[in-house]
């Protein structure tokens, strides 16, 4: 601790046992979080910064339980008087001040949704809610239209529900272990566990995505060899030299730098790809417990300390920032990106810093406030926080803030949760989700057209399975197919993301089905990328030669923010127009554009919706009244589906393609 000077080091932590380079480590770990929920183009897997402060939390505290176990001075008591001096007070305001934003701007069910979801973090048990309820974070695997992460504004808690059940088990399992094993078997049995739970989470990210990245159990091994680490087992013998200390905290940094900036949200994760991120913390870790490294030395500068002081506090309110921050993009638009990124930046620092000053450091200290003192406080704030959750779930959001009007906009915002929806675009069987099987695909339901009707085909991704009740709609007389697969752009040649059932379910669609019956129209849609246009001319010269009667529908107008919401919103302003034509995508009229003009001369007909619906960024929004035309930013309602039903009528039973609706 020589040579520490000024405000930063009078504030950091003492005494021989302190590593400021963890305190760095921990300011890495925190900032790839932060700006991979900024959604960096270059960071988009610095998610890997959790399972760094995983292995850091092992190292440091489930090492001074194996310590306290060790000299006979574990107290439970006084172990989680520290977790919750640690955890609560920090937590508690951050959840208060989302309890208060939610009832101020978001409309009823997303309040419903913030007073059970902060519930579960009260609880400890964020994770097993959004594992139930929310789907993965980098994929909406619970359903395809269920809410997506970015309107979950405590979604961040789910790794604070990891780590406190961990140290609720820590202690047991220790305790288990020493009583039917004896004490020096403990550390064996702590690494058959490690092992299994590593085990666990390497076929779980194959076989069950969503509860291998939520659940404990497949977890724990992370927090585990942090804990190993602790006790000179994991990995040993530590580097004693200065050359191998530096060729081993090098490693380490390259082994979390590597995945921070090549994964990303396709990567089957946590798994086998969560083991070099892991490795480096450990590496990084091993490195300075005997003697200095270079990359010790940079983690522990003053800036990079400082940052990993006020860590937890970053970490809680990043993301509740980022969250409304998308709620005022819909009020003012999305012109200048860089700006909100600069903004949530600096308000997250500042927010935490003084979370820091004014709740951590004053809570954590036994000598101003005393455990008793401690324990009412967290009882009281629970209660009263419990109160306000529940009371929030139990009048689904406090509806009576809103008129009736905007209610009913509001609600589309859940309707592609309801059953009707779900059952609208046959969820499950003639439409599989991102991670379903193609042997999940109903063949008979889907492809088996009603005796004596003659048989529309739809192909695609959600935007073909939304266009499916529309169509049925339209052509009472015709039995409407359908072969749909999430995130499957239905071409010849598929997306290199393509996943396996995706491809699957194209190689038969192309390679059997298209060319074994007949068809009055096979309808082709999806959410086209400038990247598919070749692929879509290929598919259609393709079918051209075949003499398939295709139709290829191009995209229907998408909104940066779910049109419910920006509906919603503008009711309730005076410029509300604008504020929904300023959220126009128009990255899909520019697709649409260039997908008109490279189809023109292969002869299959085109059908552009921005053409029958907008003029210009002035789009029709409304299906009927207080029926929104999407439930989302691009997915069409039951209502919307009916309106383009009517759209693609003419041009499936043979008019002039991009005819106006008929009767």
């Amino acid at each position: 601790m020589q040579g520490r000077s000024g405000w930063l080091w009078a504030w950091a932590p003492v005494g021989a046992g302190y590593r400021p380079d963890i305190d760095g480590l921990r300011a890495i770990a925190v900032l790839a979080v932060l700006f991979s929920h900024l959604e960096t183009r270059r960071l988009q897997g610095g998610y890997v910064g959790v399972d760094v402060f995983f292995v850091i939390s092992g190292y440091l505290i489930g090492g001074q339980v194996l310590a306290g176990f060790a000299d006979g001075g574990f107290s439970l008591a006084a172990f989680y008087e520290r977790r919750v001096r640690r955890i609560v007070p920090a937590l508690v305001a951050m959840l208060a001040a989302v309890f208060v934003v939610s009832w101020l701007v978001d409309f009823p069910m997303p309040t419903a949704r913030v007073g059970a979801s902060g519930l579960a973090a009260l609880a400890s048990v964020s994770n097993v809610y959004y594992w139930a309820n929310a789907g993965d974070f980098f994929w909406t695997l619970a359903g395809y239209f269920a809410p997506v992460a970015g309107d979950m504004p405590l979604l961040h808690t789910w790794s604070l529900g990891v780590e406190e059940q961990f140290y609720v088990a820590f202690p047991l399992l220790i305790w288990a272990a020493r009583a039917w094993l004896g004490p020096r078997r403990v550390l064996a049995a702590l690494g058959v566990v490690c092992a299994l739970s590593f085990g666990l989470a390497a076929a779980g990210v194959w076989l069950n995505t969503i509860a291998t990245f939520y659940l404990l159990p497949t977890r724990a091994w992370e927090l585990l060899v942090g804990a190993l680490l602790s006790q000179q087992l994991v990995p040993a013998p530590a580097p004693a030299t200065p050359g191998s200390r530096n060729l081993w905290a090098l490693a380490g940094a390259v082994l979390i730098a590597v995945p921070a900036l090549l994964y990303g949200k396709e990567t089957p994760f946590p798994g086998l790809a969560a083991v070099p991120p892991c490795l480096g913390a450990l590496l990084i870790i091993a490195a300075g417990e005997r003697g200095g490294s270079f990359v010790g030395r940079v983690l522990a500068s003053p800036p990079l300390v400082f940052v990993g002081l006020i860590s937890y506090s970053l970490y809680l309110w990043h993301w509740p920032l980022i969250v409304y921050e998308h709620r005022l993009t819909i009020l003012y638009g999305d012109a200048v990106p860089w700006k909100w990124r600069v903004a949530i930046i600096g308000a997250s620092f500042v927010i935490a810093t003084l979370s820091w000053l004014l709740v951590e450091r004053p809570f954590r200290d036994r000598r101003r406030i005393a455990a008793p003192v401690i324990w009412g406080g967290a009882a009281a704030s629970f209660v009263v926080l419990g109160i306000g959750a529940a009371a929030a779930m139990a009048t689904d959001g406090f509806p009576d803030r809103f008129s009736p009007h905007v209610r009913a906009l509001a609600a589309y915002m859940e309707e592609g949760e309801r059953g009707p929806t779900r059952a609208a675009y046959r969820v499950g069987t003639c439409f599989l989700e991102a991670f379903d099987s193609f042997s999940k695909f109903d063949q008979t339901r889907c492809l088996t057209p009603r005796p004596g009707h003659a048989s529309v085909l739809v192909i695609g991704d959600s935007h073909a399975a939304d266009l499916r009740p529309g169509l049925e709609a339209a052509l009472p007389g015709v039995s409407v197919l359908q072969a749909t697969h999430a995130g499957c752009r239905p071409t010849l040649t598929l997306a290199p993301d393509a996943v396996r059932s995706c491809t699957d379910m194209m190689q038969f669609v192309y390679g059997q089905l298209l060319t074994s019956r007949p068809f009055l129209r096979v309808v082709v849609s999806g959410d086209w990328k400038m990247g598919d246009v070749p692929r879509v001319v290929a598919s259609a010269n393709w079918a051209k030669a075949h003499g398939l009667p295709m139709l290829i529908v191009g995209p229907a107008p998408a909104y940066v923010q779910p049109l419910p919401a920006l509906l919603a919103r503008a009711a309730m302003r005076p410029d509300g127009a604008q504020m929904v034509t300023r959220a126009f995508d128009v990255g899909r009229a520019r697709v649409d554009a260039v997908l008109k003009q490279a189809l023109a001369p292969t002869g299959i007909p085109y059908v552009s919706l921005l053409d029958s619906l907008c003029h210009g960024r002035d789009c029709v929004t409304l299906a009927a009244p207080d029926v929104p035309l999407e439930l989302d930013t691009g997915h069409l309602t039951i209502g919307g589906s009916n309106l383009v039903g009517a759209i693609l009528r003419p041009s499936i039973l043979g008019a002039p393609a991009g005819a106006k609706p008929v009767s």
